[in-house]
């Protein structure tokens, strides 16, 4: 069973809304966020709360998901980072899992966008069937999805989880919690996020899009 997708709580119908464009909340612009304030990855909002992290701006089009950055890996190393992970586990209505199980259902290809053929929207609208690689029958519950270049230099989750590159993001079961809990895994996120730069937030536009196929929303 998978409980929840990028970044942890989702019921599968109905719930991922029109596409609207993933704004920046909070960030001036050209200004670089500090290291510690990069966002990696998405969590459910509900194992996010159990953590204690801070509450941040909702994600227009990705709902019951957020964002969670650098600093907020130290929160795995609470005592009750365990237990918050393992209520993830078990959670039926994980949204990490229906937005996987979303942006992977095979659906028939929409026509491009007018006057754009070769634009990142009709790129996006592609077959959602073409968006994974995850084998058939891996059930194993989902904690986050990850930006793929943070999980290769940071993580190195197991290539079978990692999502199309047009989505660039990896998921994270719930048995590789311990990653993130590691000082190791939280001195290479400084060192790989020290420019500042934010690719999630581009990878979160596209979602938004890939989430909405289909839907005739």
């Amino acid at each position: 069973m998978h409980t929840a997708w990028v970044s942890v709580g989702l019921a599968v119908g109905g719930v991922l809304g029109a596409v609207v464009p993933v704004a920046a909340a909070g960030q001036a612009a050209g200004r670089a966020p500090q290291v510690g304030d990069v966002r990696i990855g998405l969590i459910a909002e509900s194992t996010a709360a159990c953590l204690g992290m801070p509450k941040k701006t909702p994600l227009k089009g990705i709902p019951d998901l957020t964002t969670f950055t650098v600093k907020d890996l130290t929160r795995f190393q609470t005592k009750q980072a365990d237990e918050c992970v393992q209520k993830a586990g078990k959670d039926p209505a994980n949204p990490v899992n229906a937005l996987i199980k979303r942006l992977t259902a095979p659906t028939s290809p929409p026509g491009p966008v007018p006057g754009k053929a070769d634009s990142p929207g009709s790129a996006a609208l592609r077959p959602a069937s073409a968006l994974g690689n995850r084998a058939p029958g891996d059930e194993n519950p989902q904690l986050a999805l990850i930006e793929a270049s943070f999980n290769k230099a940071c993580l190195g989750l197991p290539a079978k989880g990692k999502l199309h590159d047009l989505v660039d993001l990896a998921p994270a079961d719930v048995q590789h919690s311990p990653l993130f809990a590691a000082p190791a895994t939280h001195q290479c996120a400084e060192k790989h996020t020290a420019d500042g730069k934010e690719p999630l937030l581009q990878i979160l536009e596209n979602v938004a899009v890939l989430s909405n196929n289909g839907t005739g929303t």
